[in-house]
């Protein structure tokens, strides 16, 4: 499990740069009167810095298995916000929904991507437990 927690480290660190990205982003997004994008944007990034350091100094994963569940779920919901914000990007809305969802898009793919570099770093055989 040592480079669960390893990886699980460097994630936790990759998600905080993009959170600050994405904070920098939302207070462009406000600048440039686009409200409810940058709010939604910063949203986004505040929340991810709270996941952050909540997590910085929690525990490893107990179980490998259960671990790997948690990814494969989060993927889902990670898919699950595309999705919403592709239909709320699309719909045919008040333009602050359709802004919001297309706020939502870029968090949810980002996210997609970091948790499918961490399920791709933790996936090797010597990522589980022995014995």
């Amino acid at each position: 499990m040592e480079v669960v927690a390893r990886e699980l480290k460097a994630h936790l660190r990759r998600l905080a740069v993009w959170s600050g990205f994405s904070l920098v982003t939302g207070g462009v997004l406000l600048g440039m009167q686009h409200g409810s994008a940058g709010v939604m944007t910063a949203s986004w990034a505040v929340i991810n810095l709270i996941i952050v350091a909540l997590s910085w100094k929690g525990k490893p994963p107990a179980s490998y298995q259960k671990f790997r569940e948690f990814l494969a779920f989060n993927q889902g919901l990670n898919l699950m916000y595309i999705a919403v914000g592709l239909t709320l990007g699309l719909a045919a809305g008040p333009p602050d929904v359709r802004a919001n969802g297309w706020a939502v898009v870029p968090q949810g793919l980002a996210l997609l991507i970091l948790d499918g570099i961490l399920m791709a770093r933790t996936s090797t055989p010597s990522a589980e437990p022995t014995g």
